[in-house]
């Protein structure tokens, strides 16, 4: 049996998104000699992965005993020295269990802070949740300057930290860089023709994501003027009919994608209308490939997008600045070969290798046991 300064268990509560934000740490745990895995809250996403549903949703509420029980169990049959529990709505129980049952290490992983983007008793139960976390937790781990900002308002001096630049693992610049797909066909296999102008949206068909503000903003200004196309990624033509009552005119629903690298470098803009956010990685990922985004301007956006350096910030979501910047871009193309440039300088800062780097050396420091070389 490996020594306990060696075990680590992650807690994340969407297998799915665990897949794109939390495996790459457990491969670089598990590359540097770590004992390591996690526990979701929805369907496993690979074998060996343990289900416990712990996540503060409604489905959940009557089973949460049950699955605090459970979750206390696995502790203490693993006795890590390390928990890491991540996101807001999903924490509290693995933290509290990790305080019971005396974890040395117990970890807040905060991938965005979203009571800011609410008001009144929501907001207030939020603020109140995200205040527990970070009592519970022996530190606090964020996504970005702006997270830690706001963190740092309610938890005592250096308990908050990021690692590299931020960013919840960093970005797969193997996978992200539009050089690679200078020979796909994406554009000629969705009817896309040479000299339109792509707008890419990322994100679920929720109104928090922005997606509503997206299609009335296609619906009215762009449905009827030739050569402006919109792709939704994440979003069925369902769930847009459901959303408003139909699919408007030159917007294609994708649904889920794998191939998000392929498409962003097929397009020329990245809209995203999001009412909170952490660190973005659409935004990050458009970056890296060469794909200008014009986005809302909060907090966990602006701190990675300049305005008319790397992207374009829109102050409160205005549809007419939105109008006016993709009318520009398409009708005046000459700044976007230097917005790019600035794009992929940006999204080459949060590259994965640097952020896995720095994540060992923090993982190291924090457990005081230095495994696999």
């Amino acid at each position: 049996m490996l020594s306990m300064h060696a075990r680590i268990v992650h807690f994340h509560p969407n297998a799915l998104m665990a897949t794109h934000f939390v495996k790459p740490l457990l491969a670089c745990e598990a590359g540097a000699g770590y004992a390591t895995q996690i526990v979701n809250s929805t369907a496993p996403a690979g074998e060996g992965e343990t289900l416990i549903g712990y996540d503060l949703t409604p489905a959940n509420l009557l089973r949460l005993p049950l699955a605090f029980a459970r979750i206390c169990a696995l502790l203490r049959r693993e006795r890590p020295a390390l928990v890491i529990s991540h996101n807001s709505r999903s924490s509290l129980l693995p933290l509290l269990a990790a305080r019971l049952m005396r974890v040395p290490n117990i970890v807040y992983f905060n991938h965005g802070v979203p009571f800011i983007a609410y008001r009144g008793l929501v907001c207030a139960l939020m603020q109140l949740l995200e205040r527990l976390n970070c009592l519970l937790a022996h530190q606090v781990l964020t996504v970005s300057t702006d997270m830690k900002r706001i963190l740092d308002t309610f938890v005592p001096p250096g308990k908050v930290s990021i690692i590299n630049r931020g960013s919840a693992c960093g970005i797969d610049l193997a996978v992200f860089r539009r050089e690679l797909y200078g020979e796909s066909t994406f554009r000629r296999d969705h009817g896309i023709a040479a000299d339109d102008f792509v707008t890419v949206f990322i994100g679920r068909a929720e109104l928090r994501k922005g997606i509503g503000i997206a299609l009335d903003l296609w619906r009215e200004h762009f449905s009827t003027r030739p050569g402006f196309r919109l792709l939704l990624c994440g979003a069925s033509a369902d769930e847009v009919r459901t959303l408003c009552g139909e699919v408007p005119t030159q917007v294609t629903c994708l649904g889920f994608c794998l191939n998000i690298a392929e498409i962003l470098s097929s397009a020329d803009s990245l809209i995203l209308p999001s009412l909170h956010e952490g660190m973005p990685y659409a935004v990050l990922e458009a970056m890296a490939c060469g794909c200008v985004p014009v986005v809302n301007d909060i907090e966990g956006i602006r701190c990675l997008v300049e305005n008319g350096v790397n992207g374009f910030l829109v102050r409160d979501n205005a549809p007419q600045a939105y109008v006016y910047i993709l009318t520009a871009l398409r009708e005046r193309p000459q700044p976007i070969p230097a917005l790019r440039v600035s794009a992929v300088v940006t999204a080459a800062g949060f590259a994965r290798d640097r952020f896995l780097a720095v994540y060992l050396e923090w993982l190291r420091a924090l457990t005081g046991h230095r495994v696999g070389g």
